[in-house]
């Protein structure tokens, strides 16, 4: 957001590398059938990666604190539909 001539982030991501704040976004993508996760978060800081079928029931995948704040994971499961989402740990 930009106020009063300045920009206001909540965080920041440049080239690859977490800059400021607290970070985490998860992107999805699929390669060969098989869905692709790539999970940015502030560096060493904790979070959980959780798998739902039906979006009431969340069931907790992985758990993680990379020192680089970068994570990826390619599913090999994909007998069923599933939805993925991340949160702080």
């Amino acid at each position: 957001m930009i106020s009063s001539n300045y920009l206001q982030v909540g965080s920041l991501w440049v080239n690859g590398q977490w800059v400021y704040g607290n970070l985490i976004d998860l992107e999805i993508m699929s390669s060969n059938g098989h869905p692709g996760i790539t999970l940015f978060s502030k560096p060493n800081s904790p979070y959980v990666i959780e798998t739902s079928t039906n979006l009431p029931s969340w069931i907790p995948l992985l758990t993680n604190a990379p020192s680089t704040g970068l994570y990826e994971l390619t599913e090999t499961n994909v007998a069923h539909q599933r939805f993925f989402r991340a949160r702080q740990n």
